[in-house]
């Protein structure tokens, strides 16, 4: 649960970034790649549940390679 929160920290962090640019800062020069993957992954499965029966693999793939 500890990784989930500063995951979710830290993906706060990027999205509403806050008017304390060092608190920013710091938070921000202990990156890591959950929060990118989580990103990659929400947008290939929404994208992919939006595609035609027939494009749904290809759409996930094509989103997630070329956004990975």
């Amino acid at each position: 649960m500890r990784d989930l929160r500063q995951v979710a920290s830290k993906l706060k962090t990027v999205l509403i970034p806050r008017e304390d640019q060092q608190g920013t800062l710091k938070q921000l020069k202990e990156w890591d790649l959950w929060g990118p993957l989580l990103v990659c992954l929400t947008l290939s499965v929404t994208l992919s549940l939006q595609a035609p029966e027939d494009q749904k693999a290809l759409v996930f793939a094509g989103v997630f390679i070329l956004v990975w």
